[in-house]
């Protein structure tokens, strides 16, 4: 599904303040009755947001231990907000109240808290525009140009492959419980496990984070499905075991590393999955 979000999340932001001056420089904006700063606009939006991802990251590889950020983190941010804002003819509108909570959020994170918490809830951020007036089987580029189906929800999903590439439609969202089937042959239809459950591709049902000793599995976007706190020997026992201690030595790929994070033959303190490999060294 393909929701407003940057690669990998995170991140502190400082001061949100908004207003301009007048042309004697000497005077701020009029805020308004409430003494509340002004509604947000789109433009402040996105610059704040980046300014949030961005600030945010950057704390976290500090506190880390790490030398700073990559330095073109904040225009990738900007290029995800950008490849997934909605069709200017699809309808979406920007909900200013709901891009606030949204910023809010991301202001109040902690470094770790999106470590192997798949299909995080970011609150405000999935209700940033409303929603656009695409049908089902009707092209989009982002969630919210779709508009629900029968009051149901829906999302922009790939629906057809061609040489070309990609083809995305409006798809029925569909969220299932454990031991359920998160796969589907209707490409109308996307299947999405709850928050805090993933989907055992091998199985093609929604499991828990497995417990020590459990089998386990790994993928490229939420690490694997142990518990934080056990790490999925996937070369070995295919099952989850004690990670190697932070300041211990790793081998090359770093796999029993908690997060994966193996850098300089070492395992680091993991942030939120591959969220460390935007730090410099």
């Amino acid at each position: 599904m393909r929701h407003l979000r940057s690669k990998l999340i995170a991140l502190h932001l400082g001061g949100w303040l908004l207003g301009a001056c007048y042309e004697s420089g000497t005077r701020q904006a009029p805020e308004s009755e409430a003494g509340a700063p002004p509604p947000l606009t789109e433009a402040s939006y996105v610059t704040r947001y980046v300014e949030a991802e961005t600030d945010f990251t950057q704390g976290c590889c500090m506190q880390n231990g790490y030398a700073g950020l990559a330095d073109d983190f904040a225009a990738s941010v900007e290029r995800g907000l950008d490849e997934d804002a909605p069709l200017p003819e699809a309808g979406a509108r920007f909900d200013p109240e709901a891009a606030a909570e949204c910023l809010a959020w991301l202001g109040n994170r902690d470094c770790s808290e999106l470590l192997k918490q798949p299909h995080r809830v970011r609150l405000g951020c999935d209700r940033v525009y409303t929603r656009g007036h695409r049908r089902l089987g009707e092209t989009c580029r982002s969630t919210f140009d779709c508009a629900l189906s029968n009051g149901q929800p829906t999302s922009c999903e790939v629906t057809r492959v061609t040489r070309d590439g990609f083809e995305y439609s409006c798809a029925r969202y569909v969220e299932v419980g454990e031991g359920e089937s998160c796969t589907s042959d209707d490409p109308m239809t996307a299947r999405y496990c709850v928050s805090g459950l993933l989907c055992d591709e091998r199985l093609g049902v929604c499991v828990h984070l497995a417990a020590r000793g459990e089998p386990c599995m790994t993928g490229p976007t939420w690490g694997d499905t142990c518990e934080v706190g056990s790490v999925c020997d996937w070369d070995g026992t295919q099952r989850c075991v004690e990670p190697t201690p932070v300041g211990a030595a790793c081998a090359p790929g770093g796999n029993l590393c908690e997060g994966a994070v193996c850098r300089a033959g070492t395992c680091r303190e993991p942030l939120f999955w591959t969220s460390s490999w935007y730090c410099r060294e």
